[in-house]
């Protein structure tokens, strides 16, 4: 254990599946779950960092001393008995990713905590008013007190299909509680050395925390190429001297040149609005970078803030002088047509996700969009 504080968010966090209140942490910098337990309340005095489960703390010299605590990552179980082995009213609590800067009641009294690695994506349980799943069901996929339905204190058995669930004996997981995972717990009556039959009140799936992005794959090798040609402006001259003219001409271009960057997640991913990563000039092959153009590349080496929902594109105007000289024979008339090149680069592209206590990968695609290569050719009319 080390002396430390730590600074929180004063805004509120949606519900948990717990009657202790959370903050969102805007301090995380390492994308690791973990669990951390401090002290003191409002996170103070020393602490403990912990990143598997500890089914003593007194192995840690932190047993019974958490007076509160911050998780990232996947929820983790914290009991007050060496290896959860108690399932008594109040001693066991489960906390979602978030800060708790005041445990209340439940402080000085977490002697074990287990990290829950389940898959919590799209919870479904079904609760039964029989044992063997027999009876009246309710099949529920949220957040749900059951003194709203007509099976309240009349369970028996259930069957998760997906998730892991908190089931408490009183409103808004309080009392006796129960931690419900994929498969069947057919006899509430044989639920430890409590009768857990006919006591069930309040059913809460467990939420992972935020997604966040800890690694970007650019596929260089794997990039497609495209190609169009668009004419900007044509300049027309006629040289009616006796002699042979050199013709220069300078035109200012602008509007028409630019240099794009853009990110574009695949149609399924699981972050979330705001989710926000960087991307820097060392994720990208020489020899792709030698492709771009001087612009494109300079944009590259200042990096890139994806942001999802709100910055995933980047455009900036470039301004360039073209300047060509031609000779126009005696009587004769040129034409110069002036025309720009786009390039578009495709980079399949790979996030590394980490969701919960999971890693996860997603394709993606990085685009750039280079309109800045120019091309003057000329025509002798007649």
């Amino acid at each position: 254990p080390t002396e430390s504080s730590l600074s929180l968010s004063v805004h509120s966090f949606a519900s948990a599946c717990t009657s202790i209140a959370r903050t969102i942490c805007h301090h995380l910098t390492d994308t690791k779950p973990k669990l951390i337990l401090y002290e003191h309340t409002d996170f103070n005095g020393l602490f403990v960092v912990l990143q598997e489960q500890e089914l003593n703390l007194l192995a840690k010299s932190f047993d019974n001393a958490a007076s509160s605590l911050a998780v990232y990552g996947c929820p983790w179980k914290a009991c007050t008995t060496p290896g959860c082995a108690s399932d008594g009213e109040n001693e066991l609590e489960i906390f979602e990713e978030g800060c708790y800067s005041n445990l209340g009641n439940f402080s000085d009294l977490i002697s074990a905590v287990v990290p829950l690695k389940q898959v919590l994506d799209d919870p479904r349980i079904s609760v039964f008013t029989d044992t063997s799943l027999q009876g009246r069901n309710l099949t529920v996929k949220r957040e749900v007190n059951l003194k709203y339905s007509d099976i309240n204190n009349m369970a028996s058995s259930h069957i998760v299909n997906s998730g892991v669930w908190v089931l408490s004996s009183n409103e808004h997981n309080n009392g006796f509680k129960m931690l419900a995972v994929v498969g069947t717990e057919f006899d509430y009556s044989q639920y430890g050395h409590r009768n857990f039959n006919d006591r069930v009140s309040y059913i809460c799936p467990l939420s992972q925390g935020k997604p966040k992005v800890v690694n970007v794959s650019l596929n260089c090798e794997a990039s497609s190429f495209n190609s169009s040609v668009e004419l900007l402006n044509e300049l027309v001259v006629t040289n009616k001297s006796p002699l042979e003219q050199l013709l220069s001409v300078t035109h200012d271009l602008k509007t028409e040149l630019s240099v794009e960057e853009w990110f574009r997640f695949g149609e399924y991913t699981v972050l979330q609005v705001g989710t926000s990563f960087h991307m820097s000039i060392s994720m990208f092959y020489d020899n792709f970078l030698l492709s771009l153009g001087v612009e494109m590349r300079q944009e590259l080496v200042q990096g890139l803030w994806v942001e999802k929902g709100v910055t995933e594109r980047r455009t900036r105007t470039v301004g360039r002088l073209v300047q060509f000289n031609v000779a126009v024979p005696t009587n004769k008339t040129v034409k110069a047509l002036i025309r720009l090149e786009e390039r578009r680069f495709d980079v399949p592209t790979l996030l590394t996700i980490q969701h919960g206590c999971q890693l996860i990968q997603e394709a993606a695609t990085f685009t750039c969009i280079d309109r800045t290569y120019i091309n003057v050719e000329y025509e002798m009319l007649d």
